[in-house]
């Protein structure tokens, strides 16, 4: 019995129906049948041609076309009819010639393909309700090309008898399977999602340039507090206002408290030629003035020791602080991450200004809800004008809308629309991490059409306690740090992903993003954590967490009601 790949077939009369029975039934269970099939090439011109058949059926043995009419047909010369139970004729087009030509245009589809190579090709013309004297029908119709109503019952046998005429060597299973596929497709689009980010990338930048140009006239002041949530666009505005202070002339000093966006600033300035301005973190630059200071604060521990090297670290500002041990000055200091900063870090580096008074001056860049290191009360500058962004413009709407309503927050003011919903994938525990992450991967990258380096893997624990570091998961590379360096990797292969802690890509941004590895137990608070995380993402955001994450959200929303 044939297998018949058109999962619900319009016939057009039942003519075609009674053809498309017999051959399942007739048959063998290795041949499979397919209804109502079209397709295009091109002619030898490049023309677009189309082709259709009413009927295909092939196996490894061969491939047949053919042409259904019901109904009485009569042929007067060139001319054929179709004629009615009433006896109203109307003209058709010829079916020998129709199945002939859709063969060939079938036949050099296939080669196209690369595929059934050496298949055989014939074509049969069928009348279901015809009785026909093949001696009087005309030359186009023998050879075994027409049957009539007479040989319906044996018509599975002559089509393998057709397709058995011919010498030929048989085609590949793997190729009748790619055929099946071709003649009943079943498919979704991917690519939506990499559509979508490189469409709100080109947005995002729009919206920033024109909250960039509103700016510049608040911040001509030589104090200034400039606050914003997530994706206000405080880190870029931060540093085009320091590059355009450098191109004037002036000194330039932009300080952050993460590593990885000094990083990222300090290539954007690379790029732009700008040696007025220095960036650095806060640590960095206590580490270079500490050293020219002669301020000693004992050996620097190995870097995998995180306590140690932060107590080192602690000792290290506090003495310069103290020391008030400026090493440099500066004609205008732009502070960015500001939340993470303590107040005595502010008031040295009002010191390192060259002249306070002229145009110029410190700047505070902050997000009080992405506060995650605690070093004193918030800092402020005395007589700074005072500048909310309150306009999302990263995170896309639909996306941070619900990553507001997932955390628990208030609805957000988006600038951007479109975007995916926050995706929540639940696992049992943190020991399924790994396959959760690579279902997401799979589907991003295989499926969605999104490119590898446009998508961070954020971790709530640390480099040395993930299990992702390094792992190969959907044919793809997680690739961070290593845990004994203290930079990211610049240059990913095609095949890699990048991995950071939620901690390091804080002040950062990626078209997408999966947060995995969420300790409800961790030292900062949970909701920020994962608010910091969740918000670094464009267009798409995925968060894979375990039932204690999400009691603990739970909980949260319990107090808030």
């Amino acid at each position: 019995m044939g297998i018949l790949i058109t999962r619900q077939p319009e016939y057009e009369s039942d003519a075609e129906q009674a053809a498309v029975e017999a051959l399942v039934a007739q048959l063998p269970d290795d041949w499979h049948i397919a209804h109502g099939v079209g397709w295009t090439t091109r002619d030898r011109s490049g023309r677009q041609v189309s082709g259709e058949a009413d009927v295909i059926a092939l196996s490894t043995d061969g491939i047949c076309v053919a042409e259904v009419k019901g109904g009485r047909i009569e042929r007067r010369g060139t001319q054929w009819l179709s004629i009615s139970r009433t006896g109203q004729s109307h003209p058709i087009k010829d079916p020998a010639r129709q199945a002939l030509r859709s063969k060939k245009r079938l036949e050099k589809k296939v080669r196209e393909l690369g595929i059934a190579r050496n298949a055989v090709f014939c074509h049969a013309v069928i009348f279901p309700d015809c009785s026909a004297d093949l001696a009087q029908l005309g030359m186009d119709l023998d050879g075994g090309v027409l049957v009539d109503g007479e040989d319906m019952p044996a018509l599975g046998k002559g089509v393998v008898d057709l397709v058995h005429a011919k010498d030929a060597r048989p085609i590949r299973p793997a190729d009748v399977e790619t055929l099946c596929r071709l003649l009943e497709p079943d498919w979704s689009l991917g690519g939506d999602i990499g559509i979508a980010i490189d469409r709100e990338r080109e947005e995002a930048a729009e919206l920033t340039e024109q909250q960039h140009r509103t700016l510049k006239g608040l911040l001509a002041q030589t104090r200034a507090v400039v606050e914003g949530g997530p994706g206000t666009g405080k880190s870029l505005l931060a540093m085009r206002f320091a590059a355009e202070q450098a191109r004037d002339g002036r000194r330039v000093l932009y300080v952050c408290y993460n590593r990885p966006l000094a990083e990222h600033q300090q290539a954007l300035a690379a790029r732009a030629a700008l040696p007025n301005l220095c960036i650095s973190t806060f640590h960095e630059l206590c580490e270079t003035w500490a050293t020219t200071a002669g301020i000693h604060p004992g050996p620097k521990p190995e870097r995998g020791d995180r306590e140690a090297l932060s107590a080192w670290f602690t000792g290290l500002v506090d003495g310069v602080c103290e020391n008030v041990a400026v090493g440099d000055s500066f004609d205008t200091i732009v502070i960015d991450e500001g939340q993470d900063f303590g107040q005595d870090w502010v008031d040295l580096l009002s010191v390192a200004l060259t002249d306070p008074d002229r145009a110029g001056g410190l700047y505070l860049f902050l997000d009080p809800s992405q506060r995650i290191y605690d070093n004193g009360p918030l800092p402020d500058l005395p007589d700074a004008i005072h500048w909310p962004l309150g306009r999302q413009l990263r995170t896309s709407a639909t996306l941070a809308r619900s990553i507001a309503e997932f955390l628990g927050d208030p609805e957000p003011d988006v600038g951007i629309e479109g975007g995916y919903p926050l995706e929540i994938v639940e696992i049992d525990s943190l020991d399924d991490t790994p396959k959760a992450l690579g279902a997401l991967l799979h589907k991003l990258v295989r499926e969605r059409g999104v490119a590898p380096h446009d998508i961070v893997v954020q971790t709530g624990v640390a480099a040395a306690r993930s299990r992702l570091w390094g792992r190969r998961l959907a044919n793809l590379t997680l690739a961070g740090r290593n845990p004994d360096s203290y930079h990211s990797p610049t240059d990913l292969a095609h095949d890699e992903v990048r991995v950071e802690t939620i901690h390091r890509f804080k002040g950062l941004e990626t078209p997408a993003t999966i947060l995995c590895e969420l300790d409800p137990h961790t030292k900062t608070d949970l909701r920020t954590l994962m608010r910091i995380g969740l918000y670094r993402a464009q267009t798409y955001a995925a968060v894979v967490v375990t039932p204690e994450v999400v009691s603990a959200l739970h909980r949260h929303r319990g107090l808030v009601a």
